[in-house]
């Protein structure tokens, strides 16, 4: 998983939806990266990972 993600950020995208329920396991036990409807070019990781803080869900009583 953070493979893929490294690997989308070496290209210069951002996955914008990263989370647990952007995570699958197959049933070889092989883990894939999903959910990619916020994949985004150009944009700054930090950014996204503000802008994740302010509209982020909550897991367990605390904001992602």
């Amino acid at each position: 998983v953070l493979d893929g993600l490294s690997f989308l950020h070496s290209g210069g995208f951002t996955h914008g939806l990263f989370g647990p329920l952007a995570v699958f396991v197959n049933s070889q036990g092989d883990y894939r990266l999903g959910s990619f409807e916020l994949c985004q070019k150009g944009m700054d990781t930090g950014t996204a990972i503000a802008s994740r803080r302010r509209v982020g869900p909550t897991f367990s009583g605390c904001r992602a």
